[in-house]
């Protein structure tokens, strides 16, 4: 397996793309574990894993409109931020089908750390709100002012106990516009299902949850423009 240089990494922090800005990041996931060891273990002792989690940390340089962005309903109870990170890109630019990490997150601390003659520094820590997982890059378009879909992607089914999280970024974009997730058996869409309306209609990011049992294993994001120029990414993954 050949080993990948992370230097081209593209970070999605709310509306607002902080690649950048950004020269550090890092998700992490855990499961709480807990023990159930008992008087029929045998003389070992038991473990369950229960609640699971995920954090990120994002650090970098900061400027007066980034300093704002982060200060931003830090430590809103209800305020959910969509992070998505793409690690390594494919080719130069983003594309449909690129590893994408995504989760629903609140603000939990910002700091700034500096001193004299060194450039502004910023550190974020953003605890999940809820589940996020490893998925893809469903769609991302720049100057887009036509109604159009992205390519499907067979992402999968979704059994019982599973669902498809999709994580919904608009970096620029007046007038209206409506994105929608849909879901098909076939590549074609031809008999495409509504999955999921996005309530977004202007710079910021939303988080859209499908539950299972979906059979149906393609996937792609519509976009219905009737007035602006919008540029967006959408990242999507089962868990």
């Amino acid at each position: 397996m050949a080993k990948v240089a992370f230097n081209d990494a593209l970070v999605w922090y709310n509306g607002v793309d902080i690649s950048g800005l950004s020269n550090a990041c890092s998700l992490g996931f855990d499961a709480d574990v807990v023990e159930t060891t008992n008087f029929a273990s045998g003389g070992w002792r038991e473990r369950v894993s229960v609640l699971k989690s995920a954090e990120w940390s994002i650090a970098g340089f900061i400027d007066d409109d980034a300093d704002g962005l982060f200060q931003t309903d830090l430590g809103e109870t209800y305020t959910e931020l969509p992070i998505s990170l793409v690690p390594f890109k494919v080719a130069a630019t983003v594309a449909e089908g690129d590893t994408a990490y995504s989760i629903g997150s609140l603000r939990s601390s910002f700091s700034r750390p500096s001193q004299l003659g060194d450039m502004l520094r910023f550190n974020v820590t953003a605890p999940s709100t809820r589940s996020g997982g490893r998925g893809q890059v469903l769609d991302y378009q720049t100057g887009i002012t036509a109604t159009a879909n992205s390519t499907g992607r067979q992402l999968g089914a979704l059994s019982a106990t599973q669902v498809l999280q999709c994580n919904l970024h608009v970096f620029s974009g007046t007038g209206t516009i409506v994105f929608t997730l849909e879901s098909d058996a076939l590549s074609d869409f031809a008999s495409a299902t509504t999955r999921a309306t996005f309530a977004l209609s202007a710079v910021g990011a939303e988080m859209e949850t499908v539950v299972g049992a979906v059979t149906d294993d393609w996937w792609r994001l519509l976009y219905t423009v009737t007035s602006g120029t919008w540029t967006f990414g959408c990242c999507a993954a089962i868990i």
